[in-house]
């Protein structure tokens, strides 16, 4: 048996038998894993209040090949992220990252580029005004990580930079199609040119400076749906999302 230290980010936990919990944690070392936290759920125990998720947390996890769930060695608290935790919305929308982060990143996939965007993003969360800026942030960049990256700049079909108000988005095509190469068949959402804006800046932006960006939006277009309905069409998940539902 080895052992890891890590920096880790609470996904989610579950009760398990009468006195401890399995904790899903997204790591920077080794990825998403399972830990059972012994005891955790002991009035004394010394994982009191640490294991909520979106917690930052430095751990100690003890690995065996044989074991499908590891063990919990040591845990403390780095950031709990007071800021988000204190706005309904906030908590709501980070815990919808963490729901994608949970559906698309298999047990032990390793990528300490992602999980530095991540708490990135949980710090921008903290100091933005409007939070579904950074859900619709993530969802361009998570689509962009699992190969389809949407395009806004030109037409799929004919490469003409478009600038009009007559084009659509393709979903099967993943890209803005004009006028002049719209098919009546596709799977199409009309896109508004202040959409089309602001969907490619939010993809061009810099994350560590999302909170102080300043994007005009079209308040009639639905970004959440949108980008999420692409998501499903190309990674075939059903992204039934728990954490969206209030919003409904």
């Amino acid at each position: 048996m080895s052992s890891i230290k890590s920096s880790a980010i609470v996904l989610k936990s579950i009760n398990w038998r009468d006195t401890s919990k399995i904790v899903t944690l997204f790591t920077r070392e080794e990825g998403k894993i399972s830990v059972i936290a012994k005891g955790a759920r002991q009035l004394k125990s010394k994982y009191q209040g640490i294991l909520e998720s979106i917690n930052l947390l430095e751990v100690i996890i003890y690995i065996s090949a044989t074991r499908k769930l590891q063990i919990l060695g040591q845990a403390s608290l780095d950031n709990t992220f007071k800021q988000i935790r204190a706005e309904y919305e906030k908590t709501c929308y980070t815990f919808t990252l963490l729901e994608l982060i949970d559906i698309f990143f298999k047990e032990g996939s390793v990528d300490t580029v992602f999980f530095d965007f991540l708490k990135t993003l949980l710090i921008e969360m903290e100091k933005i005004s409007d939070p579904k800026y950074i859900l619709w942030y993530f969802l361009l960049k998570l689509s962009s990580y699992l190969g389809f990256r949407p395009e806004f700049n030109e037409c799929a079909v004919c490469h003409s930079h478009i600038t009009r108000e007559d084009m659509v988005f393709s979903m099967k095509e993943g890209a803005i199609i004009c006028r002049d190469c719209r098919s009546s068949s596709e799977s199409i959402w009309a896109l508004s040119e202040v959409a089309r804006k602001s969907l490619l800046e939010l993809q061009n932006l810099n994350h560590k400076r999302i909170s102080s960006a300043q994007i005009i939006i079209d308040e009639k277009f639905m970004y959440t749906e949108f980008l999420l309905t692409y998501l499903r069409l190309h990674s075939e998940e059903k992204l039934d999302l728990s954490s969206l539902k209030i919003f409904k």
